[in-house]
């Protein structure tokens, strides 16, 4: 599914590792209300992967209901078609620390699967001038905060994958994601530019 690649691209990014992105139950910042952040809004581009020719532009469109509509692309590059969806995101700040929920709403013109549409996919991000970086929770470093029960959680494997979902009810997820040891739960993702 290209719509993988465009879950903020999360899931490409993610291919090598071979697994989904860390997904929550409910999303973060829903204890103190989600506000569009400003400084999101526009145009952003980027590479999913620094060795890809491929470029990723986002383009954050504020709703008057606190929310973005995310409209991702992913360029056509060599045997890789390319790809879009558009997702549903909410943005929360927690602790000092702001962050990005994003759903995907559909897959290059068609509706996303029903499962699709309840994942919540949790990004901690920061801006600086024109600079988006965008973080993911670390596949690993979650599962290991699930088991040593800093949070409630689900780490499903197989042969081929380990999917990483966090259980835990908006007040204990919040507060972790508040405090600076839960920030220390995500990587970088990718670093975009915003377009003039």
């Amino acid at each position: 599914m290209r719509a993988l690649r465009l879950v903020l691209a999360i899931a490409l990014a993610l291919c090598a590792a071979a697994c989904l992105p860390v997904t929550t139950a409910t999303p973060v910042g829903s204890t103190v209300g989600f506000a569009n952040d400003p400084g999101i809004e526009g145009t952003w581009s980027g590479r999913i992967d620094k060795d890809s020719p491929a470029t990723t532009y986002f383009h954050f469109l504020a709703n008057q209901d606190n929310t973005f509509t995310l409209v991702g692309v992913t360029s056509k590059s060599g045997d890789d078609k390319g790809g879009w969806g558009t997702y549903s995101v909410t943005t929360a700040v927690l602790g000092g620390h702001r962050y990005i929920n994003a759903r995907e709403t559909s897959d290059d013109g068609k509706a996303a699967t029903p499962d699709a549409q309840k994942t919540n996919i949790p990004l901690l991000y920061t801006v600086s001038g024109d600079t988006l970086t965008l973080y993911l929770l670390d596949e690993d470093l979650s599962a290991a905060a699930i088991a040593a029960h800093k949070i409630d959680g689900k780490v499903t494997k197989s042969e081929y994958t380990t999917d990483v979902a966090i259980t835990s009810d908006s007040a204990h997820l919040d507060a972790l994601l508040a405090s600076d040891a839960g920030v220390k739960l995500f990587k970088v993702f990718m670093v975009l530019t915003r377009l003039k």
